[in-house]
């Protein structure tokens, strides 16, 4: 009977030691960040060392980042890439697309958005969900 209260503690103590090892190896990971606004996405990395915050470059050397993507002849566009497509193949970009997350097909408010915008893209309603697709 007299070893249950050392078990007790021995279990709690190999449980505060599991806990601290685990806050060790949080303080020395990264952590990435990413802003994803209606027209523009920037990318943050967060790491230990002299610089702990920093706004990650794209391809073009610039901080932030046009938020369209586009589908054109099968290949996938993001970013700057799409933004020089846009031009080209209006239809098949799209911009403000954080606007379409979780929203409904058939809601009035994002359709007048899209059509004041002078967006292109057919907003149509999902058979499957009812939410909103391109």
């Amino acid at each position: 009977f007299f070893l249950i209260p050392i078990l007790k503690m021995a279990s709690k103590t190999l449980f505060l030691l599991f806990c601290l090892l685990g806050w060790i190896g949080l303080a020395y990971s990264s952590i990435i960040s990413v802003d994803l606004g209606s027209e523009f996405l920037k990318v943050c990395l967060i790491k230990p060392g002299k610089t702990p915050i920093a706004v990650v470059s794209n391809e073009m050397s610039k901080r932030k980042s046009p938020a369209l993507v586009g589908l054109v002849n099968g290949k996938r566009l993001l970013g700057e890439e799409a933004f020089s497509f846009a031009v080209r193949y209006p239809n098949s970009i799209v911009a403000r697309a954080r606007d379409l997350l979780g929203r409904e097909g058939n809601d009035t408010h994002l359709h007048e958005l899209f059509q004041n915008s002078f967006l292109f893209p057919k907003i149509v309603s999902d058979p499957a969900t009812g939410l909103a697709a391109v």
